[in-house]
């Protein structure tokens, strides 16, 4: 064998182990691949994660849904203590927003207390002058 021989077959040999690594890198490229197949098969692949995402969830059971109200012993609770528990919630529910907002509203309420104050002083102060 020639040195041009050699070369040539050095030269083919490296062509081919190129190309053949492009091969691979482009068959190992999952990522572009899923992106494809996504572009392409787009409504599959929405229908199939539908169907994935319903399965998973399961059938739905029906549940009966109970709204008598019973007491500790198990008797039906009248219609005021159904009332006062509405109240009782309601007023829970007040006094959430009420503590959510008093930092907020801290120096509208002093300022008004101390003008309020201020003017009860003034009245008293007179009251008792004469």
């Amino acid at each position: 064998m020639s040195k041009e021989l050699l070369l040539n077959e050095l030269r083919r040999s490296r062509e081919d182990l190129s190309r053949d690594t492009a091969v691979l890198r482009r068959e190992l490229d999952f990522e572009a691949k899923v992106k494809q197949s996504v572009r392409k098969h787009s409504f599959a692949w929405i229908g199939s994660a539908a169907a994935l995402g319903w399965m998973i969830a399961g059938p739905k059971k029906k549940t009966r849904v109970v709204t008598k109200l019973v007491g500790s012993k198990g008797e039906p609770v009248k219609e005021e203590a159904r009332k006062a528990a509405g109240r009782a919630g309601a007023l829970g529910l007040a006094l959430t927003v009420a503590k959510f907002a008093f930092p907020y509203l801290r120096p509208v309420l002093t300022q008004y207390a101390g003008r309020y104050a201020g003017r009860f002083a003034g009245e008293l102060a007179q009251r008792f002058a004469k």
